[in-house]
């Protein structure tokens, strides 16, 4: 018994080689989505509080944390013989 030929530009044509499918460089929003982008953009509490949130859950914050807490405390020691 025989084997069928694989056909020319199938996925079976090259083995091992994996094809790899484009996806869109912007996904589509819902319209509800974006009436929401557009009310938070219009009021600046909304967006400084964005600001707020997006830099704290950030890794600068952390760093932050990193080098502002040891020197806040070194800083804040009184120096022998000083009062």
């Amino acid at each position: 018994m025989t084997k069928p030929d694989p056909p020319a530009n199938g996925p079976e044509s090259q083995p091992g080689k994996i094809r790899l499918s484009t996806l869109p460089l912007k996904p589509e929003h819902h319209q509800v989505v974006l009436a929401e982008e557009t009310q938070r953009a219009s009021d600046i509490q909304r967006r400084i509080a964005d600001w707020i949130t997006t830099f704290a859950g950030a890794m600068n914050f952390g760093y932050l944390h990193v080098v502002g807490s040891p020197s806040g405390c070194c800083s804040s020691r009184a120096s022998p013989g000083r009062r």
